[in-house]
């Protein structure tokens, strides 16, 4: 009768062969009066894998079933699987199919000569498996027990950090020349720039990788960078390429965009996650056109006055110039000057987007004509083409105006907070600590300054203000 044999080596275990195994179980099947018809060998894990997941063991399956074979040598049970439930299954199916499985290393067979189910097979099977499950779960505690212990020693180092090389003791150590890409990422980032166009800067002026928004924020977020790795409940120490400061300041400053991000308000909220009642309420932006209503109203009701929202926001502009006066000019120029850079880049890679998008519309065009497609499947990528490149204009158009905001900074005289509510936004993340409405002041905390307090002007009074204000503007003119 015809047989075949099922080898494996595990690859935790690299003493045993696959020669040793064959060997011995071509031995066994000669003295069975068997012929050994077929070989299946695979190298992998029995623990770590399930059957269904090994690709020599399914291979080995179809071939029995499609060829009517009744016997199959192993030369031990923990052979077929480590865990307990798959070889006890196996062995139930193949009995339930009346195949025989030959074990050489205990010296038995699942079926009887009458093919009658061996009952010292099924006592001992259960047995047999919990011991080989048990080993293995040894075996994988004892593997982990050294890799924690290597990690809290600074090792086991696997080298995908970026910006970090292996050294020869297994340990971490910094390649300053990506070093400096990851500062930069910091470093814009605190700017209030994100990550898509950091990534899109960092692809225009610097010939490394193809950078990606997901690149860019996995490394902004990781504590690797500021010295502390994290394996399983340790904190290991390694070489920092940011300090502990500026990465708590990244992490707060992405918090703090999380929170409004989700908003899709053409309206912009400048103080988003800043502004408060004294009362402890949020104070909610209300813009209803038709009822003339422009104002930051606390969302409690507790009895606090609403502010005008023009007014409010042109009253911490001012404040903020008044802080920013105490830096050096030049700086805010060079920052001016970088966060152009980062747009132009913006719309560089956007640009060429745009052209390949263009390029795979034509093709799938061509596609249609030539009846490789048909209209339903060419409609589809058209419209996922379309989508994407109006999106893609968008970005543009925002990055322009922007540049022109910038731009006209610099060609006027130092204006450090922008009158675009985007970009003025984001400004006030780096220095904004919190805005506190009263019922008759507004207290604007700065970090790092003392509180600047107003009286709020309503009504009549702001009426007047205002007027003042027009006034002041039509004679400078």
């Amino acid at each position: 009768m015809k047989a075949v044999i099922y080898a494996r080596v595990s690859s935790t275990d690299e003493t045993q062969s696959y020669d040793r195994q064959i060997n011995d179980l071509k031995k066994w099947a000669d003295y069975k009066d068997l012929e050994i018809v077929k070989i299946f060998a695979e190298k992998i894990s029995g623990f770590r894998k399930d059957l269904d997941e090994r690709i020599a063991f399914n291979e080995m399956i179809d071939y029995i079933d499609k060829n009517n074979i009744k016997h199959i040598f192993v030369s031990e049970l923990s052979r077929l699987s480590r865990r307990n439930i798959d070889v006890v299954n196996f062995i139930h199916d193949c009995t339930t199919k009346g195949i025989n499985i030959h074990i050489h290393k205990e010296g038995l067979s699942t079926l009887e000569e009458n093919g009658e189910e061996n009952s010292i097979v099924k006592m001992f099977t259960g047995m047999l498996s919990n011991m080989a499950e048990q080993e293995s779960k040894t075996l994988s505690y004892r593997i982990k027990s050294g890799k924690q212990y290597s990690a809290s020693q600074g090792g086991g180092f696997n080298q995908k950090i970026y910006g970090y090389n292996k050294g020869e003791d297994g340990k971490p150590i910094i390649d300053e020349e990506k070093a400096v890409l990851v500062r930069k990422m910091f470093e814009m980032l605190l700017q209030g720039i994100g990550t898509r166009t950091i990534a899109n800067y960092l692809n225009e002026n610097y010939d490394t990788k193809d950078w990606k928004a997901a690149s860019v924020h996995s490394i902004v977020r990781n504590s690797f960078y500021c010295g502390k790795r994290k394996y399983n409940d340790l904190i290991i120490e390694v070489p920092a390429i940011v300090d502990e400061d500026t990465f708590n300041k990244a992490q707060d400053f992405i918090n703090k965009r999380k929170r409004f991000a989700s908003s899709n308000s053409t309206n912009v909220n400048p103080f988003a996650s800043f502004i408060k009642c004294e009362c402890g309420a949020t104070m909610n932006q209300i813009i209803i056109k038709s009822a003339r209503s422009n104002v930051y109203r606390c969302s409690a009701k507790c009895g606090v006055k609403s502010v005008n929202r023009d007014y409010l926001i042109r009253e911490v502009k001012l404040a903020a110039e008044r802080n920013a006066k105490l830096t050096e000019d030049e700086k805010v120029r060079d920052k001016f000057k970088q966060n152009i850079k980062t747009e132009q880049a913006n719309i560089t890679t956007h640009e060429r987007r745009i052209r390949h998008l263009k390029m795979l519309s034509d093709k799938n065009y061509e596609r249609l004509l030539e009846d490789k497609i048909d209209e339903a499947k060419y409609n589809r990528y058209e419209k996922k083409f379309q989508t994407e490149i109006e999106k893609l204009n968008e970005d543009i158009e925002t990055s322009k105006k922007s540049i022109d905001a910038f731009n006209n900074q610099l060609k006027n005289e130092i204006t450090h907070y922008s009158d675009d509510l985007s970009v003025f936004k984001s400004q006030l993340l780096d220095v904004l600590e919190w805005i506190e409405i009263k019922k008759e002041l507004a207290v604007v905390k700065f970090k790092g300054w003392a509180k600047y307090t107003f009286v709020i002007k309503r009504g009549s009074e702001l009426q007047l203000y205002n007027n003042h204000l027009k006034k002041i503007s039509t004679k400078k003119v």
